[in-house]
């Protein structure tokens, strides 16, 4: 491993050999402002191959070589935001030491080219400030256009209650 320290700057850059556990190739990091990661693509079959974290504001996350063409994540917080009763909240948010409302998440997908591009999902977006769903299609060759939904993050939420789930578990236990 080789450690560099930048003192003027705030700033600490790692270099990790790949045989090390924690499969981490360089760590850049600013105190109190930010953090990047890059990773090893041989390590841990979950395919991540680079994180970067802007403390208190936003998460994101690049994938390659994954089954579900899972390509990119990110979390997008808030921390000087009001609580909100029905807001999701991220208690204590790793390096912040407060809580932070999170107000988007984002999922996008690479195109499988074995199966019709209309029904397979490029991005879907969580924005739960404006309580909405969104999900993109990929594109079809030869159009300019590809389909969307958008949905009432309400609606969905009234769809599958919780209790109801811990209800068919209490029955699918009682019945094995």
């Amino acid at each position: 491993m080789v450690r560099r320290r930048f003192p003027y700057q705030f700033k600490l850059i790692e270099h990790f050999q790949s045989v090390q556990p924690s499969h981490w190739k360089k760590m850049i990091q600013v105190d109190g402002k930010s953090r990047k990661l890059y990773f090893y693509h041989h390590r841990v079959r979950d395919g991540l191959i680079y994180r970067e974290e802007h403390v208190g504001r936003k998460t994101f996350e690049y994938y390659k070589g994954r089954e579900d063409k899972l390509i990119y994540r990110s979390v997008t917080f808030d921390g000087e935001r009001e609580k909100d009763p029905q807001a999701l909240v991220l208690n204590k948010e790793l390096h912040t030491g407060k809580d932070v409302t999170i107000l988007k998440m984002t999922q996008k997908f690479e195109l499988d080219p074995l199966l019709p591009a209309e029904s397979q999902i490029k991005k879907t977006e969580f924005n739960l400030d404006k309580k909405k769903v969104f999900v993109f299609y990929h594109y079809v060759d030869g159009k300019i256009t590809a389909t969307d939904s958008a949905f009432n993050r309400d609606d969905l939420i009234g769809q599958a209650k919780i209790s109801d789930m811990n209800d068919k578990e209490q029955e699918d236990s009682q019945t094995a």
